[in-house]
């Protein structure tokens, strides 16, 4: 079922701790929506845009429990995340990427990076 289905999308499930496998595409609202899903622990996101990143970012710098993170983009601009989730221990970023972000770099809990 295409998440965007759901009535009332997917903002709702505030308690939600794991979304894994979701298509983005183009939808920006979809994007918006992450934003309240402050509880969420694993995340993984597949056919981001490279011109819905910025927007990506703000969702993400909302989730300060995130854990594990896979984005799957085919070519990655900067992740703009200030701060970046704190709890971040797993990280996947699979695309082209124009540069090493350094936000990576004061991810104090990280213990699995994978570059693709």
């Amino acid at each position: 079922m295409s998440l965007i289905q759901l009535k009332g999308g997917i903002g709702g499930m505030e308690s939600l701790q794991t979304l894994s496998s979701v298509r983005i595409d183009d939808r920006i609202e979809l994007i918006i929506e992450l934003g309240k899903l402050r509880q969420l622990r694993k995340l993984s996101l597949f056919h981001v845009m490279e011109d819905n990143i910025c927007t990506l970012s703000s969702s993400l710098n909302e989730m300060q429990h995130l854990e594990n993170l896979s984005i799957h983009c085919p070519h990655f601009t900067d992740l703009h995340l200030n701060p970046p989730p704190s709890m971040l221990r797993s990280l996947m970023l699979h695309g082209v990427l124009e540069k090493f972000p350094e936000w990576i770099l004061r991810l104090q809990n990280l213990v699995k990076l994978k570059l693709r």
